[in-house]
């Protein structure tokens, strides 16, 4: 019994330092992100910028999750990073490491056509769950972070979002509506919802 004991412990000693040592040297603070829909082609194009901040020493790689979408460009302040689009993630390569404690603020691209986290019916859009299929996410659940969500739709579309609705004007064609979560929450949580709202007013007597 004591050398069953010893091996389950040893083993939860293990699993226990193999998450720890793959947990992500960061924790993100801030996405401000700006979204057009193309609801014809069931597709998405967006620019994202990220807040992080290190959680360990001479960070030199960002990982983050994106399922479903194509990175186009990685820039720090005005300088382009390299990255790599690998399955279900990306791999973004810092010029500079960062130190243990240290911000960094990071503007990605990005286009995709979501299956999962995003459904286009119609004139509606709809976001399931899957953050990390229609925007660049760390997604873990203890990572919390605050965001800014723009979306550009068509004209006549009524958007519901996450937080309080900050923005909403109509250019040309479009309409932008502007959404604001001042709360830190994880990323499974961001969400919105596109569409035309038809009311009907019943009178009384």
């Amino acid at each position: 019994m004591q050398e069953m004991r010893a091996i389950l412990l040893s083993i939860g000693f293990v699993l226990t330092m193999r998450a720890v040592s793959l947990a992500r040297p960061y924790t993100i603070e801030h996405y401000d992100a700006h979204l057009a829909l193309d609801l014809e082609h069931r597709s998405l194009t967006g620019k994202e910028t990220i807040l992080l901040r290190s959680t360990t020493p001479s960070v030199t790689e960002i990982e983050l999750d994106a399922d479903e979408i194509i990175l186009e460009s990685v820039r720090v302040g005005k300088k382009s990073q390299v990255f790599s689009q690998l399955p279900a993630h990306v791999a973004i390569h810092l010029g500079t490491p960062l130190q243990l404690g240290e911000r960094l603020s990071m503007t990605l691209t990005f286009h995709g056509s979501p299956t999962k986290g995003l459904i286009f019916s119609g004139s509606e859009a709809y976001t399931v769950y899957r953050t990390s299929q229609w925007l660049v996410v760390n997604h873990e659940p203890s990572d919390l972070a605050t965001l800014r969500l723009s979306l550009r739709v068509p004209a006549g579309t009524v958007v519901i979002g996450n937080g309080q609705n900050v923005s909403t004007r109509t250019v040309g064609p479009d309409l932008i509506s502007e959404w604001n979560e001042r709360r830190a929450i994880p990323d499974f949580v961001f969400g919105f919802r596109s569409g035309t709202v038809y009311a009907e007013q019943n009178k009384l007597g």
